[in-house]
């Protein structure tokens, strides 16, 4: 919760916030929240995603898991910072081989 409150802060200090009635989470612009978390809490982008409503998952977390965020950018731009945590745990997910047709 700390994390969530010190990042509402900071995107409102830029002026980066919309009104607190426009969405439930903390949203702003992409690239800004991006920096923000790279610098305040060294988190990096591990796993993006395209959810079914057109917008784009994206899992940031720092070296050791200890910290995550999970931003979802819709398909209007608006980037929110949907949930925080602690304690990652990275599972391995199997990837499908692309199909191809057999040459002729």
């Amino acid at each position: 919760m700390k994390h969530l409150v010190t990042i509402s802060l900071l995107l409102a200090a830029l002026g980066l916030a919309p009104p607190a009635h426009a969405f439930t989470g903390v949203c702003a612009d992409r690239e800004a929240t991006k920096r923000l978390l790279a610098q305040r809490y060294d988190e990096q982008q591990v796993a993006s995603g395209v959810t079914r409503s057109g917008g784009l998952f994206e899992l940031f977390a720092d070296r050791t898991g200890a910290n995550w965020s999970v931003l979802l950018t819709r398909p209007n731009g608006l980037t929110c910072i949907v949930a925080l945590g602690s304690d990652l745990v990275a599972e391995a997910v199997p990837v499908k081989e692309p199909v191809t047709s057999p040459e002729m």
